[in-house]
């Protein structure tokens, strides 16, 4: 018989353990931003299951890129709805004509 794959929740949670060390020695307030990065890892744990990775850990790594990447964007469509359009003739194309 086979053995059996742990699970990747299995794997993102025995990562999570591994670093432990390191979340105690972070600051209070750096110790919310370090659980956000982990909770992203488990939003994408059906899709880690599929990349199959030698290392789990890339795959956990690229979910929380995936998600900063994702805040990224909206932070940056919200500022250009709340920023003013430019004036016609004012900082667009050609020799400023």
């Amino acid at each position: 018989m086979g053995r059996t794959l742990p699970s990747v929740n299995w794997q993102i949670n025995e990562e999570r353990m591994a670093w432990h060390a390191y979340r105690r020695a972070l600051r209070r307030e750096d110790r919310v931003y370090f659980d956000t990065l982990w909770r992203y890892a488990k939003l994408h744990a059906a899709e880690s299951s599929m990349a199959s990775r030698a290392l789990p850990l890339e795959s956990m790594m690229i979910s929380m890129l995936l998600e900063q990447q994702k805040q990224i964007d909206a932070l940056k469509r919200s500022n250009s709805m709340d920023s003013p359009s430019p004036v016609s003739g004012e900082g667009g194309r050609g020799r400023g004509k």
